[in-house]
């Protein structure tokens, strides 16, 4: 069996990789998206990520003025250039995640109806959570509560059989198959009016959640993209009275979709340094032709010098002594390491960590002068990542920890008079420092969980470095340890870090997404002048 989505989409940016990650990871075998004339990073994220995941990427027709006459012309396209090669497609918008309820796959849902020509799978709508600004972390996981079932109004999106759709075209979420087409629990459909069905919704089996609301500024951006939404009403505002349900169950899928955002976030990365080297080489060409043309070219190196300062200069390479790397130990004892699945970042003993399914996490401070500790994973295909405190009185976006990869990197801030070299670490950006929660009394593995909360550095706040040893039979990444081991000293400029991206070997993603985040935010802004029509991750950029 093979299945495809379609979608069309417009600036969906910053929710396109979760987006995508969510549907590779229920089965989906590929993505048929058609960008409609988005105006921020949209495209681009979609070229990087089709490098890593099956993406065919194709634009709407900008002569249709309608919205909805351009989404029709792309799904009957989609099914004209590839109905043949897919037993499935579904046709879906970028805010709709089909939630299965019970299945692991989309695949095997499918299965289930092996004489039905087309499945319609009922609306969920979902609310703001008190969202005000745009999240940075996936849609599922941050908006969590749903509006309780229309009994008057069940608006239906399709899968359908390709080689079953007549030459009718009814409409973006009715499709002219042949019957049997029934909903996710087997049942005929009774179309009404436009996309809806006379029974109310049954989400037993299956859903589409839709977040189209999202947060406030989600919604302000839909706006004006949608003239025809100009007129609000209070309960739009409130989050379209869609905040009456909380549904936990999507976020059981979030461990396989962060991989596959790591993996998306990846290619976006190196296709950003791509076009950083590329800026660098055009900069140097300019130069050099600059000397036979004077005022031709004049106006040209004015322009990158304005974002880069300097021309780029190759720096030597030094090796600090202190590159080697450790354990970190919390005030407890215990030492930090990454749960074997999630890659939650927890804090346990050697002996808990092995009994546990856990590996360890190791910091390297190449740059002792700076006070940064590179935190670094030992499992490459498990992302870092810190949870936010399991506590609904904590609903503060900014106290979450929103970057992911191989790295995170912190400020390493001395204790002062303290004699045993402690130190605490601080977030680069919110300024909040790392806490190592104490381990429950009543967990029988003893181990704590780690957030980023604090505003003052205390007892929990303090760490300290531990030689390495061969108890726990894990390294960190050899990749990443001789990659930070050779960092030029003035990498943590705008300047600096344009110069090392720009010569030699490219740095990999983890690296360079580790210090472009460090860096102070006027520095981050002018390093990224330098390659303003390139996408970066929405976890790297600032609110």
């Amino acid at each position: 069996m093979k299945v495809a989505v379609v979608t069309v989409i417009k600036n969906e940016a910053s929710d396109l990789p979760a987006w995508l990650a969510w549907y590779h990871t229920i089965g989906v075998d590929t993505i048929i998206l058609f960008d409609d004339e988005s105006d921020d990073h949209t495209y681009n994220i979609a070229r990087a990520a089709s490098q890593c995941q099956d993406i065919r990427l194709l634009r709407t027709d900008a002569k249709l003025r309608s919205r909805t006459d351009r989404q029709s012309a792309a799904f009957r396209e989609a099914l004209a250039l590839f109905g043949a090669k897919f037993n499935w497609m579904g046709f879906l918008d970028g805010d709709e995640y089909l939630h299965l309820r019970q299945d692991l796959s989309i695949k095997s849902f499918l299965a289930r109806y092996p004489g039905a020509n087309g499945l319609g799978f009922s609306w969920c709508s979902y609310g703001n959570n008190g969202h005000v600004l745009k999240p940075r972390i996936p849609p599922f996981e941050a908006f969590t509560r749903h509006t309780a079932p229309w009994s008057y109004h069940n608006v239906i999106k399709s899968f359908v059989r390709p080689g079953k759709v007549g030459p009718q075209w009814l409409d973006t979420h009715r499709f002219d198959v042949e019957a049997p087409y029934i909903d996710a629990a087997g049942h005929h459909l009774d179309w009404t009016e436009h996309g809806c069905v006379a029974k109310p919704p049954d989400w037993s089996q299956a859903k589409v959640m839709q977040f189209t609301g999202r947060s406030i500024e989600h919604l302000i951006d839909r706006l004006h993209r949608r003239p025809d939404l100009r007129l609000l009403s209070q309960e739009d505002l409130g989050g379209f009275g869609t905040n009456e349900i909380e549904d936990l169950s999507p976020l059981d899928k979030l461990s396989p979709i962060y991989r596959q955002i790591l993996r998306i976030d990846r290619e976006v990365l190196k296709a950003f340094v791509n076009r950083c080297r590329q800026a660098a080489f055009a900069f140097r060409r300019e130069a050099r032709e600059r000397r036979s043309l004077p005022r031709l070219f004049a106006p040209l190196a004015q322009r990158l010098l304005s974002v880069i300062g300097t021309a780029p200069t190759a720096a030597a390479p030094i090796v600090s002594p202190a590159a080697d790397f450790h354990w970190i130990v919390s005030a407890f004892g215990t030492v930090l390491c990454a749960d074997g699945i999630t890659g939650e970042l927890l804090h346990a003993t050697p002996d808990t960590i092995k009994l546990a399914g856990c590996h360890p996490v190791f910091a390297m401070r190449p740059l002792a002068e700076a006070d940064i500790v590179f935190l670094i994973s030992s499992r490459s295909e498990i992302p870092l990542r810190i949870v936010r405190p399991v506590d609904p009185a904590i609903r503060v976006d900014f106290l979450r920890e929103h970057r992911i990869g191989d790295i995170l990197s912190y400020q390493a801030v001395s204790v002062a008079g303290d004699e045993s070299a402690r130190f605490s670490l601080r977030h680069p950006r919110t300024g909040r420092f790392i806490t190592a929660w104490p381990p429950m009394v009543d967990d029988p593995e003893g181990i704590g969980r780690v957030f980023v909360t604090r505003e003052v550095a205390m007892d929990w706040e303090r760490f300290s470095l531990a030689k390495v040893h061969g108890l726990l039979g894990a390294l960190p990444q050899p990749e990443i340890v001789a990659e930070l081991a050779s960092l030029p000293p003035k990498v943590l400029t705008s300047e600096g870090l344009f110069a090392w991206v720009s010569r030699g070997t490219p740095p990999s993603p983890a690296v360079f997404a580790a210090l472009l985040t460090f860096l102070p935010y006027r520095d981050q802004l002018n390093f990224m002048k330098a390659a303003p029509d390139a996408a970066l991750p929405d976890w790297m950029h600032y609110h």
